[in-house]
């Protein structure tokens, strides 16, 4: 394998460690594809292994790509002037990470349901007595968890940009999976924009809504976030929210009325290690509760997002929450994510006249295992519109 594509693995194994990883069959990828080709697919396994899979997909969960440099040509002329110019004069914007899939356990799966059970028995002690009395019970209850299609579908093509202030990114009479260009956004944009738009618009905030066919569909809708799956599991009966009420404004209400919310929670699972989810405005007021209550006079604690009399539970301060009001938490390894990557290459390239295609598809899911050692607060229960 060439150096190029050895860093380009190297890059993709180190990014991706937390994550996705690459396809569950180990499958190797023949040494004949393109660098470039090498590149995107070392960089999507990245991201898929990034805990992510999906985002703001602006250049990601769609069908038609768009390379705008009207800008560009309308500042620096519409035609490719020298060589002086390469990648250093680019800046590329500044992504989100996939923060909100630490919370959940990636399991990769090859249905389209994650098919899991919960048992459960009541009490068998009783009293001696000489008649024989047999009681108690044994009750198993399913626990699926459907995954949803997700797609990338990328086309454009060097010549594009031909004329003008990135001209440098194509040559003529290079096959297109060649060109710096592809290279230059596989590596820099496709990437980090499908982890964007898992984390911003779908592992919460998404609510599936069915494609309409040969129409490219918003990125929110392409799954449901944990969001609807929480509302929809109230709505069943399958998880009972803790009633703590209106959620405060103020910095030391907001705090006491976290520490209210963990005081209601089971007894069996209040001691136990749990990451508490919350906006980042709800963990700013947190910590500034935690500050004027605890810490004013002299820091009895060091670390203020842990809940005073229950150290066990932090609080995790989720951008893909938003401004939303609704907080959770669970026991570790009861938060699940499913994900059909498939057996092959995560990403498929196929070149047709000077225009380049790549598409990736897969799918997934987020729930919860057992709903019983879910707990979240009485608000913000209508789904998603």
């Amino acid at each position: 394998m060439k150096p190029f594509n050895i860093i380009l693995f190297c890059l993709a194994a180190l990014f991706a460690a937390p994550a996705f990883a690459s396809p569950p069959d180990g499958s190797a990828i023949p040494e004949a594809i393109s660098n470039m080709m090498i590149g995107g697919l070392a960089i999507v396994a990245t991201t898929l292994a990034c805990k992510a899979a999906g985002v703001r997909l602006r250049m990601g969960i769609f069908s038609a790509t768009a390379i705008t440099t009207t800008l560009l040509n309308a500042a620096y002329g519409a035609q490719f002037k020298d060589n002086s110019k390469s990648q250093k004069d680019l800046m590329q914007q500044i992504y989100a990470s996939a923060e909100f899939d630490k919370l959940f356990k990636v399991e990769y799966t090859d249905l389209t349901v994650w098919e899991k059970a919960v048992s459960r028995s009541t009490s068998f002690v009783q009293a001696k007595q000489t008649a024989w009395t047999p009681n108690g019970s044994i009750v198993f209850t399913p626990s699926p968890i459907p995954l949803h299609g997700v797609k990338a579908d990328i086309e454009f093509s060097s010549h594009d940009v031909e004329r003008g202030f990135v001209g440098f990114m194509h040559e003529n009479n290079v096959p297109q999976t060649s060109q710096e260009l592809i290279k230059y956004v596989m590596s820099n944009h496709v990437n980090q924009q499908f982890a964007e738009d898992v984390e911003l618009e779908l592992s919460y905030n998404g609510v599936r809504v069915n494609p309409t066919p040969g129409v490219a569909g918003p990125v929110a809708g392409a799954i449901n976030g944990v969001y609807t799956v929480l509302n929809n599991a109230i709505a069943a009966g399958t998880i009972t929210t803790l009633a703590v009420g209106a959620v405060p404004t103020t910095a030391v209400l907001y705090m006491r009325w976290v520490e209210d919310f963990v005081k209601r929670i089971n007894f069996r699972d209040r001691r136990r290690p749990m990451k508490l989810a919350v906006s980042e405005n709800g963990c700013s007021l947190f910590e500034e509760g935690m500050l004027a209550t605890y810490n004013q006079n002299y820091a009895q604690t060091d670390n203020l997002r842990k809940v005073f009399r229950y150290k066990n539970i932090e609080l995790v301060p989720q951008v893909a929450m938003d401004n939303s009001k609704k907080i959770f938490c669970t026991v570790a390894g009861n938060a699940i994510k499913p994900v059909n990557v498939g057996k092959g290459q995560l990403w498929q390239f196929e070149t047709e006249d000077r225009k380049i295609k790549a598409w990736s598809d897969m799918l997934m899911g987020y729930g919860f295992w057992d709903h019983s050692r879910v707990y979240t607060n009485d608000i913000e229960l209508t789904p998603q519109s």
